[in-house]
Parts: structure tokens; C-alpha cells; sequence
């Protein structure tokens, strides 16, 4: 968890350099929950091309569900 401590405070810091309307915290929570679960399907998506396990569903929205434990357990955190 202190990786993930580390880029929500990256992320908050980078936007409150750039942009002057006190919403970095949404900023980094938001970003904080994606990134994880855009590196997850960036592998799944790369074991199903090279490797042919078929691990995506044919509908994007299952694979949202793959995103559900990284969003809950960061955003309980």
C-alpha cells in the first residue's frame, strides 16, 4: 500500500502545480484507482493477443468487473 500512497501523493502534487481549482484530491483519487486497473488490462490484453488464453470477455463491460476489487480496495483505503 505505500506504492499506492506514493502515486495518490505524486498524482495530487502534479495537479495542484498545474491547476489552481483545489479538485486535486478528486484528481488523485480518480487517477489512483484507474491506473491500476488500465496496467491489468494493458496484461490481460497482451496475454490474449501473444498467448491466445483468452482471458478478456468479448463485451468491454466484463472486463470493468475486473476493475471492481482494485476500486474497492483503494477507495476503502
Amino acid at each position: 500500500m505505500i506504492l499506492i500512497d506514493y502515486l495518490y501523493y505524486q498524482i495530487v502534487n502534479f495537479y495542484k502545480h498545474f491547476n489552481k481549482d483545489g479538485a486535486e484530491k478528486g484528481y488523485g483519487i480518480v487517477m489512483t484507482c484507474g491506473l491500476p486497473f488500465l496496467n491489468l488490462v494493458f496484461i490481460l490484453m497482451i496475454l490474449d493477443h501473444f498467448y491466445g488464453t483468452n482471458s478478456l470477455p468479448s463485451n468491454k463491460y466484463f472486463v470493468l468487473i475486473y476493475s471492481l476489487p482494485f476500486i474497492l480496495l483503494i477507495g476503502l483505503r
